[in-house]
C-alpha cells in the first residue's frame, strides 16, 4: 500500500475522485463522489515527476460490457469494498501528475484499499491496450 509521498504499484486500488470523460466534455472539472479506481500505468515525465493513470470501479451498469471487466466478490471483500456488483471500465481513464488533488484516502482513511491479483490486473491493462488500438480509450487528463 502506498503513501502520498510513494508511488501506487500498478494494480494497486486506490481512491480517487474520478471524472468520468463525459462530465469533462461537458466542462466539468471535478467530481464530487470519491470511488475505487485502479492504477494501470505510470510514467516517468520530463521533469522528474509521475503521472499516473487510473481506471473507475463502478456500480453502474457499463454500456459496453465488452469495455469492461466484473470486479470478482472475493477480490472487492479482500479490498475492503462493498459485495454489490462492480464493473472495472476499461473504456476511459484519467491520468495525472502523483500525487494529484484527487486522491483520497480510503472510508476507513487508508492510503489505498490493496492490490488487484495480478491475472485481473493483466487482464486490465490487456482490455486498455486493445481499446487504446482501435480507438475507443478515452482519457482526461486531470492536470488541466
Amino acid at each position: 500500500m502506498t503513501s502520498k509521498s510513494v508511488l501506487p504499484q500498478i494494480g494497486e486500488v486506490i481512491c480517487h475522485a474520478y471524472l468520468w470523460r463525459n462530465q469533462a466534455t461537458r466542462g466539468q472539472v471535478e467530481d464530487t463522489k470519491e470511488r475505487p479506481c485502479v492504477v494501470v500505468h505510470r510514467q516517468e515525465e520530463n521533469d522528474g515527476s509521475t503521472r499516473v493513470f487510473v481506471v473507475p470501479i463502478t456500480h453502474t451498469k457499463p454500456f459496453d460490457f465488452e469495455r469492461s471487466i466484473v470486479c470478482p466478490v472475493v477480490t472487492k471483500r479482500r479490498l475492503r469494498l462493498d459485495e454489490q456488483t462492480s464493473w472495472i471500465i476499461t473504456s476511459e481513464l484519467n491520468h495525472f501528475i502523483w500525487p494529484g488533488f484527487d486522491v483520497r484516502p480510503t472510508p476507513d482513511n487508508q492510503d489505498s484499499y490493496g492490490l488487484l491479483p495480478n491475472k485481473l490486473t493483466r487482464k486490465i491493462i490487456e482490455q486498455l491496450k486493445s481499446n487504446a488500438q482501435d480507438q475507443t480509450l478515452s482519457p482526461v487528463n486531470r492536470d488541466e
